[in-house]
């Protein structure tokens, strides 16, 4: 048993030895791969979270656009000026009761 042990270490040993520089590729591109922090993995992770922040952003702009729009329209008409502040800040004329309906 002792001799057969032997035998197949030296030939993992020898396989080893015939197959080193693939070996130390395949490690070298292990810690390539997972170990910095410009390894490949957190390039893919950074580029993900850049393009969500692209989108978000698109998104943002869009409702910076719509808002521009609404505020332009508050400026200038008077009733939706009015209609506004009764909404959002319960405001009344005199002898008005505003009754606020919670959903």
């Amino acid at each position: 048993m002792n001799k057969n042990f032997r035998d197949f270490f030296w030939k993992i040993i020898k396989i080893i030895d015939e197959f080193k520089v693939i070996i130390v590729f395949v490690i070298m591109m292990f810690f390539l791969i997972t170990c910095n922090e410009n390894s490949i993995l957190n390039i893919i992770k950074l580029q993900s979270e850049i393009k969500e922040l692209k989108k978000q952003q698109q998104e943002m702009l869009k409702k910076a656009k719509q808002d521009s729009m609404y505020l332009n329209k508050l400026d200038s008409d008077d009733k939706i000026f009015e209609r506004y502040l009764r909404e959002n800040f319960y405001f009344h004329k005199p002898n008005e009761d505003v009754y606020i309906i919670k959903k």
